[in-house]
């Protein structure tokens, strides 16, 4: 009789971890502190908010880094699940929304006693500009290129910035929050200018099969 008991609570604990078990997924991930670094415990801000999103914090989340180009490539060949790095536009892809709070993108440049902005991305023709690789398919990118910018590709935004405190580019593409995590932000200036504001974002693929609960749980944007 006692053995009958011991072996139906055993069999109610398995039963009690598997159910609350959380579901590996991994994120496809490059270096972009404050908000994705493997130099912090929880790997930054980014990963932060998507544990403790009520839609995601069921799942145990596991960032994988890679260099922008490999990244590029993975969200590219449609094998993957989920991504902070921005796949191509397809109607496969979710984008999830992790902070209402709005990340400006723009340059630093080192300090000039003058204000840093411009009107038009033609004011900064024949400039250098070091950025994060990215698909030249980009229309931003094509842009730039369009108004003969050089574009110096980089691993990091640690390499864009050393880029401009060493002389080798005249800009570096970086957002606000970013930009204020700098060690040498006081000799460096940051635009009051910016191509364009966002959120802190995660992408889903829906063909993705560990997702699907949590994709059907994702309420439609109207």
């Amino acid at each position: 009789m006692l053995i009958t008991r011991i072996s139906i609570i055993l069999i109610s604990m398995l039963y009690s971890v598997n159910l609350f078990a959380q579901t590996k997924v991994d994120v496809i991930a490059v270096e972009y502190p404050p908000f994705l670094t493997l130099s912090k415990k929880n790997y930054g801000t980014s990963i932060e908010l998507l544990n403790k999103n009520k839609l995601t914090s069921n799942f145990s989340w596991v960032p994988l880094f890679y260099p922008p180009a490999r990244a590029n490539k993975l969200v590219y060949s449609g094998r993957w699940c989920a991504s902070f790095y921005p796949p191509p536009p397809s109607e496969n892809i979710i984008r999830y929304t992790l902070s209402e709070e709005n990340v400006r993108i723009g340059l630093a440049r080192l300090h000039q006693p003058v204000e840093f902005f411009w009107q038009s991305i033609s004011e900064l023709k024949s400039h250098s500009i070091s950025l994060l690789r990215s698909s030249d398919k980009s229309d931003f990118i094509n842009r730039l290129k369009s108004e003969n910018i050089s574009i110096n590709y980089v691993e990091s935004v640690v390499e864009a910035i050393d880029m401009v405190l060493s002389g080798k580019v005249d800009y570096a593409m970086i957002d606000n929050i970013a930009f204020n995590e700098l060690a040498e932000k006081n000799r460096l200036q940051f635009s009051s200018s910016y191509f364009f504001e966002t959120q802190i974002d995660i992408y889903f693929n829906k063909q993705c099969e560990q997702l699907k609960p949590l994709i059907e749980s994702i309420p439609l944007k109207d």
